[in-house]
């Protein structure tokens, strides 16, 4: 790790454990971490969750996450419908209510659930955009049927379009993730039993990329011969 990182490692954690302390929240983190909650700490943080800033509860969100995790910051990344499931559950997203509110019952869940359970966030239900976000607010699984979402996706590989689109929108995860320092493993159900795998790095499948304006040049062009 060089000096700035660590510098500024250092920096961020120093602003955390000050907003968490004007938050309230630093005895129950310190109290969850060493694994002495008590009833009374867990009725005090459930009664303060609901007016805590959405960013300080996200950050305290994955603080916990981040000290009790189980895998480090890898994000399992189902493939396919979960054939048993250990993880904790979300209410489906309500649009009414918005992405905030779905991000603070994330950030919940993390805070008030069983230490290092798993918290699974189905793209396809919230959108992936919003299941990103959700990882700094205490997620760490998510259910990404890119099978059925690689549909209508303009590819090149040999596979046939919609395995290719797979691959792709796969891959196009995976840098995603990568980019935010949490490394993707992907998993295969077979029934109750479960693959782990890394990204597909066999096929060939790129998506197609259009340069803006080249139809418009086409269509002028021919027009001029």
């Amino acid at each position: 790790m060089t000096t700035t990182t660590t510098t500024k490692t250092l920096t961020s954690s120093r602003v955390l454990t000050r907003a968490f302390a004007e938050a309230g929240v630093d005895g129950f983190l310190a109290a969850r971490l060493a694994g002495d909650e008590t009833p009374a700490i867990r009725a005090s943080i459930a009664a303060k969750l609901g007016s805590l800033d959405i960013l300080v509860l996200g950050a305290l969100a994955d603080r916990v996450r981040v000290a009790e995790a189980k895998r480090g910051d890898a994000v399992r990344i189902h493939v396919d419908p979960p054939g048993r499931s250990d993880a904790m559950t979300l209410p489906r997203f309500d649009p009414v209510a918005g992405g905030q509110a779905f991000l603070r019952s994330v950030a919940r869940a993390r805070i008030e659930g069983a230490a290092g359970a798993a918290l699974r966030v189905d793209v396809d239900d919230v959108g992936l955009q919003l299941a990103q976000v959700a990882l700094a607010y205490g997620a760490d699984e998510l259910v990404y049927m890119h099978s059925r979402r690689g549909r209508g996706l303009a590819v090149l590989g040999a596979e046939g379009d919609e395995l290719a689109a797979a691959v792709v929108r796969e891959r196009e995860l995976a840098a995603l993730l990568s980019a935010i320092g949490r490394p993707p493993r992907f998993v295969e159900w077979h029934g109750d039993e479960s693959h782990e795998r890394g990204v597909d790095e066999t096929s060939t499948a790129k998506r197609k990329f259009r340069a803006p304006g080249r139809e418009t040049r086409a269509l002028r062009d021919g027009g001029e011969s």
